[in-house]
């Protein structure tokens, strides 16, 4: 309220809370095993209440596997700004089989003897951030070139391809290269 009684007129006047303004943004990553989180240090009030305890995070605010989740966002009003609700997300998604730090190794060592070398799931080791791989994030789609003895340019080859359902934290295929040593001849002399 404005007095100016020297000039006979008196103004009043409103002064209306302000919205409010903030800096966030989803947070999206590979799948790589941890645990990914909004916190208070990823949003920024760049106007409105900056006040302790003025930020709040409502909801599931982690997420480790593949798949998108929402954390509600509000910055509680106070007598000069408005309440304000936002949301944001955090989206996980699939790690590619065939990425360089997937680590996929055949653990027996094979010797030509005319038969196919079929690999089983108990035979592969493949690890990827620590995680040993299991039965539940591939499949074995294909043997190529698993009879004869291989060399550096030849080599055996398996190919895993990621399970297609929704709880699966990979995508993609992966070949994975073996060896199939010669065999030793035996000479049979006949007398």
């Amino acid at each position: 309220k404005y007095d100016s009684s020297s000039q006979g007129v008196e103004i009043t006047f409103t002064i209306n809370k302000s919205g409010q303004q903030l800096t966030i943004q989803d947070l999206e990553v590979i799948y790589d095993g941890e645990s990914h989180q909004i916190d208070e240090s990823s949003i920024v009030v760049n106007f409105g209440n900056k006040a302790d305890g003025a930020l709040v995070i409502t909801g599931n605010i982690a997420r480790k596997d593949v798949g998108t989740t929402t954390v509600s966002i509000k910055v509680l009003g106070n007598d000069n700004f408005n309440e304000f609700n936002s949301s944001v997300s955090i989206i996980v998604k699939h790690k590619d089989l065939n990425d360089e730090d997937v680590v996929a190794i055949v653990k027996p060592s094979y010797v030509y003897d005319g038969t196919e070398k079929r690999p089983s799931y108990d035979d592969l080791q493949i690890t990827y951030n620590g995680m040993t791989l299991t039965t539940n994030d591939y499949i074995i789609e294909k043997y190529e070139n698993n009879v004869n003895a291989t060399n550096d340019t030849n080599k055996a080859c398996i190919t895993i391809k990621a399970h297609t359902t929704d709880r699966c934290n990979y995508t993609g295929t992966k070949k994975i290269y073996f060896d199939i040593a010669k065999a030793d001849q035996t000479p049979r002399f006949e007398t």
